[in-house]
């Protein structure tokens, strides 16, 4: 699976290397980078930054290692520092380390305009929270087909109560984003 490495070809082996429960250092940060590059060249995805991607492969196996995830073959990723008229959503799928699917995705209307820079975990805030989610029910509503987060950090714990959900939007799409 991982020509360069063979010691990380089981990336759930290698966690508790990474870190423990306490949050202590066990595999210095050089060893974690290079575990984090193979499997960033391995999805092959250039538009997705190398920092957020890192960033949330350690939360992932972090979440993965607490037992805190019914299903751990999906990671995705939302870049808010990337431009919301270019592609900043990222499936990967955790067992082949392929991407998925890459997509638009909005952000709270008063995060920003193109570009989020204001977030918040109040309600009626209407601006994107960050961190760490777990994804949740489906449902049908106003917006279609939508699926609820579960925040699971303190900036963003209130993400249940603020309905943050993932949904179809007309003004997530390039034929908007040309008017």
């Amino acid at each position: 699976m991982f020509p360069m490495y063979a010691w990380v070809s089981n990336p759930y082996e290698i966690y508790n290397t990474i870190t423990n429960r306490n949050e202590e250092n066990v595999l210095n940060e050089d060893s974690f980078y290079s575990y984090s590059s193979t499997v960033y060249e391995k999805i092959n995805e250039k538009e997705l930054d190398f920092d957020a991607f890192k960033y949330a492969l350690k939360g992932y196996l972090n979440l993965q290692n607490d037992n805190d995830l019914s299903n751990s073959k999906y990671l995705t990723i939302i870049d808010m520092s990337v431009s919301a008229n270019d592609e900043r959503f990222f499936i990967i799928n955790m067992e082949t380390f392929e991407l998925e699917h890459k997509s638009l995705v909005a952000h709270g209307r008063n995060s920003g305009s193109e570009t989020a820079t204001k977030f918040s975990n109040v309600v009626n805030s209407h601006q994107s929270s960050l961190g760490f989610y777990r994804t949740a029910e489906t449902y049908i509503g106003k917006h279609g087909f939508s699926l609820r987060l579960d925040g699971l950090e303190f900036s963003n714990s209130n993400a249940r109560d603020r309905a943050i959900v993932i949904h179809q939007a007309d003004y997530v799409s390039y034929d908007y984003i040309k008017r």
